[in-house]
């Protein structure tokens, strides 16, 4: 198509060139990278309109701007970025990254600590490293990807049954070497089991959460953030959520907007309800959080993502320590209500770790139901042939059990 269409802009040069130069973008935004590079050798003036920053930032957010929840890079073109994003997308380089706590027994007791895994390919295989961290031992902890880090925040001491307030950052290319170097983040001011963190264009977010990982845990409504221009500096108090959530699930859409689905309210209640922010911009952010359309179940323990189809994605979690789904959801964010249109998971989780891609394709590993404590088993979405594909298993250390039943993951780019 773009090859036929680069002819017919030969054919009629000058009607081409007598467009306003807005209108010319408008035309190119709608065709492939390549078709739009191939314009480009047309001639000089075709050249300019096609390689124009303006041009590139609609080409890119439209292909790749749900992977970068914190938003594209400021220190390279958009045409840049698009060109290396599509070619770190064909080689795959990528990492499903999945935190969580393990026990490790020393002959006379037990310690905890803390593990990352990640899920990479190889020689057209995939498979599993895994590490133990120099960072507190823990689980229930929060994960995301942003700015080329990793970041995981606060979680559960299980031995000392109590939530923690610790962060850490790990830069994405050391995960995928498997030697993670783990930078140390200043401490949140609530200990925070079960909270839900996002990244976005402007700060680190650490959402809701509770006092502990088990249903007797108070919920908290409070948000604590970290400006991206001071990362070392200290966590401040954002806009509160509406109703208390811990274990909710959260996502950053393309467009900024943060969404927190269901979670456990506290006193045996368990939310059906959803809620988003605009995070755009700072100004945004201080409209505060709005009603989304509710849920068809309460999914404590979910896992939520934004796809690249520009929905946001609810698997899994339930109403209570009995009872765990399978079923999953998807939103549009212009619709009103949730569709249950998608392939249930294989098996039911909660308290698992999920995300999309660079392959577009959708990422779940571990989680528990009232049956078993930790399902060792990974598999992956392909949303063109909407089935489910099995991935390596990833079972812990021999010492240990990575992890509990309470992980976190996300799927993380170079």
């Amino acid at each position: 198509m773009g090859s036929a269409w680069a002819a017919g802009i030969r054919s009629g040069h000058d009607d081409w060139d007598n467009l306003p130069a807005d209108l010319k973008a408008h035309c190119l935004r709608y065709l492939s990278a390549e078709s739009v590079l191939e314009f480009a050798a047309i001639s000089s003036d075709a050249s300019a309109t096609a390689l124009s920053e303006e041009l590139w930032s609609d080409i890119f957010h439209r292909d790749w701007r749900w992977l970068f929840s914190a938003g594209p890079s400021k220190e390279m073109s958009f045409r840049r970025q698009h060109a290396l994003v599509s070619q770190r997308a064909r080689r795959d380089d990528s990492a499903f990254v999945v935190f969580g706590g393990i026990v490790q027994w020393d002959g006379d007791g037990h310690a905890d600590a803390s593990m990352v895994s990640a899920l990479t390919g190889h020689k057209a295989e995939l498979h599993w490293r895994s590490r133990t961290l120099p960072v507190p031992g823990r689980c229930a902890a929060g994960l995301c990807h942003g700015c080329g880090q990793v970041f995981a925040v606060g979680g559960f001491d299980f031995s000392a049954e109590r939530a923690t307030s610790v962060a850490e950052a790990m830069d994405v290319s050391d995960v995928l070497s498997g030697e993670p170097v783990v930078q140390a983040l200043p401490r949140l001011n609530t200990a925070r089991a079960c909270p839900g963190v996002v990244a976005t264009p402007e700060v680190l977010l650490t959402i809701g959460g509770g006092s502990s990982m088990f249903t007797a845990a108070e919920a908290f409504t409070s948000v604590e953030a970290l400006p991206w221009s001071s990362l070392h500096s200290e966590w401040r108090p954002a806009a509160s959520l509406q109703r208390p959530r811990c274990a909710a699930g959260v996502c950053t859409t393309a467009a900024g907007h943060v969404y927190v689905v269901s979670g456990y309210a506290g006193k045996d209640r368990y939310e059906d309800t959803v809620e988003w922010i605009d995070a755009s911009g700072s100004e945004a952010f201080l409209r505060g959080w709005q009603t989304a359309p509710a849920l068809s179940h309460a999914r404590a323990g979910c896992v939520s993502c934004f796809g690249p189809e520009g929905c946001i994605w609810a698997l899994g979690g339930g109403r209570n320590e009995s009872e765990s789904l399978a079923s999953v959801e998807r939103l549009d964010p212009r619709m009103p209500r949730w569709c249950c249109d998608v392939p249930p998971m294989p098996g039911r989780r909660r308290c698992f770790a999920g995300g999309f891609g660079v392959d577009a394709k959708l990422y779940i590993y571990g989680g528990w139901d009232s049956a078993r404590w930790h399902d060792p088993t990974a598999w992956r979405l392909d949303l063109r042939a909407m089935r489910w594909e099995q991935l390596p298993t990833l079972h812990g250390e021999v010492s240990g059990i990575i992890p509990y039943h309470f992980v976190s993951g996300c799927v993380a780019l170079w």
